[in-house]
This record gives C-alpha cells, sequence and structure tokens, in this order.
C-alpha cells in the first residue's frame, strides 16, 4: 500500500495530539457507491472516509477500544428479534435494554434499531481498519437479514412487535395508532442507515439489495397518505427517514426515493425553519435537531 507520512506542522495542534500521526493511504478510497452527484458541491472537502489510517496514539487506542467492543457484540443477539418478527426461530436470546423484547400486548418496542447502529459500526471500522473480521460480520448480517425480509415476503424489516397492525392502520389513513407505539419510523431509520453504509463503505450488496426493498416498502407505506394525515404521523420521532431515502436515490438514480424522501419530511417543522423561523424552542433535540 502506497502511503504518505503527513508531517505534524501541516496539522493543527486541534486535529492532533502530539504523540499521535495519521497516516494517508492514497490506496485506501473504495469506488464511489453514489451514482447521483451534489447538485451544490460541499465548500469543504474532507479527506475520503477510509483515506486516513492512524498510528500510535490516543486517537488509536480509543479506536481499539471500539474495535475490541465491536468484536464482543454477538450479532445472533441482535438478529434475534427479526427472526421472530418473521416467523424464524431465532439463534440466540436478544439483548436486553432497549433491545429488549416487549412484553405480551405491549407494542412500545425500540427493538432493531441497535442493529442498524452496529452495522454503521462495523462498516465505519471496517473502512478505517481493512479488518476482514468487520467485513464477514457485515456480510452475515446482511444475509441473515434478506432471510428475514424474505420471509416476510413484502420488503418490510422489523424486530419490534405488532407491526402488521401498525402497518395496517397508517395504510388506512389511522395514523394515530402510531402514538400507541414508541418510535417506529426512528427504529427503521437506524436499520436504513447502517444497511446504506454497509453499501457505501464495504461495498456489500446483499446490504444494498436489502436497503432498497425497504425502502420502497417504506415509501409504498405513505405514499397515498392526505397531506394532512402524513404530517400527523410524523409528529411521532422518525430519526432521519428524509435523509436516508435521499441517500437511497443517489446510490441507486431511482427517482421514486427522492420521491419518498419528501413525503418523510416534515413541512410544519422545515418550512418554517427555511423560512428563518425559530421553531424549535421546547422541542425534543434527539428528534427535531437532527431535520434541521
Amino acid at each position: 500500500m502506497n502511503t504518505i507520512r503527513t508531517p505534524r506542522r501541516t496539522l493543527s495542534a486541534a486535529a492532533i495530539s502530539a504523540s499521535s500521526l495519521l497516516l494517508i493511504s492514497a490506496a485506501a478510497a473504495a469506488p464511489n457507491p453514489w451514482v447521483v452527484k451534489p447538485a451544490i458541491p460541499a465548500t469543504q472537502q474532507l479527506f475520503p472516509q477510509g483515506a486516513v489510517r492512524l498510528l500510535d496514539g490516543p486517537f488509536k487506542t480509543m479506536q481499539e477500544i471500539d474495535h475490541a467492543y465491536l468484536i464482543r457484540m454477538e450479532p445472533d443477539c441482535l438478529l434475534a428479534q427479526f427472526r421472530v418478527e418473521a416467523g424464524l426461530e431465532p439463534k440466540a436470546k436478544p439483548y436486553g435494554g432497549w433491545e429488549s423484547p416487549a412484553k405480551p400486548g405491549v407494542v412500545r418496542s425500540l427493538a432493531g434499531h441497535s442493529l442498524g447502529h452496529y452495522l454503521s459500526a462495523l462498516s465505519l471500522m471496517a473502512r478505517v481498519t481493512d479488518d476482514a473480521v468487520m467485513r464477514e460480520r457485515i456480510a452475515y448480517i446482511s444475509k441473515e437479514l434478506k432471510e428475514c425480509q424474505d420471509k416476510r415476503g413484502d420488503g418490510s424489516l422489523v424486530a419490534f412487535p405488532f407491526a402488521r397492525e401498525l402497518e395496517a392502520d397508517i395504510r388506512k389513513g389511522k395514523v394515530e395508532t402510531i402514538d400507541n407505539y414508541w418510535a417506529p419510523f426512528y427504529t427503521i431509520h437506524k436499520e436504513l442507515a447502517g444497511l446504506r453504509d454497509a453499501w457505501v463503505y464495504c461495498g456489500d450488496a446483499t446490504a444494498k439489495e436489502v436497503l432498497v426493498r425497504l425502502a420502497d416498502w417504506c415509501g409504498s407505506l405513505v405514499k397515498d397518505l392526505p397531506d394532512d394525515r402524513r404530517e400527523r404521523m410524523l409528529q411521532n420521532e422518525h430519526g432521519g427517514m428524509a435523509e436516508v431515502l435521499a441517500d437511497t436515490y443517489a446510490i441507486t438514480g431511482e427517482k421514486r426515493f427522492l420521491d419518498f424522501a419528501r413525503l418523510y419530511s416534515h413541512r410544519a417543522l422545515l418550512d418554517p425553519a427555511a423560512d428563518g423561523q425559530d421553531k424549535l424552542s421546547g422541542l425534543h433535540a434527539n428528534t427535531q435537531i437532527q431535520w434541521i
């Protein structure tokens, strides 16, 4: 691998510690996965993800700690509830905490979102370390998710319970049902983002296939809703659905995903913000700020 050792004097003190160096790799960048290029180029060009390698120092130590944590996680525990909701036998007991299965009769659950985070983390770590173990886990998770998606049969992919009942009500315009849940689209967004990252950073074709089918299902849920019903639905925390659907458009070049992204854009907040009005006071930062 051809590398260029970057002199310390070319980097600001805020960017790098006195005991750490960066390694810039000309060969590290993967082929560009984006079909659609930004209409307005970024004003600040950064090193492509994966073009920088850390040498010994505190940043490298933190990376190694993160790497060890990712290795300790058990993919089958994160996949367990996906298999349950697809009617498949789980291969391990699910994790607790945010991933705890809902109690019988309770619909509030965030099960599944941690797998999305984990898939993103694996993808980024694989990109900056070239670790084959990370890529093997990405391939395994993508294959398992595809099995669950295939079993469900319609492109959907969830780990939280009673999703079919919620889907039926949304399609009928009875979107208030979503208030009985926690944040289903927040959870689905994390899945979509993890699948996107597995494709963008590691070129996993199975992840891309699952991403596209899930994005189509998400679009089908809302495309026939009247504007007022869709806006009411989007009062429920829904993460970066618009962002990741727009990214799916940029990855595939298929315009319907850009249309879906617009449908998941919460106009009640975005329109005033675009006009410079302060509509964020008193709102939940984790819910709204990311949309702006």
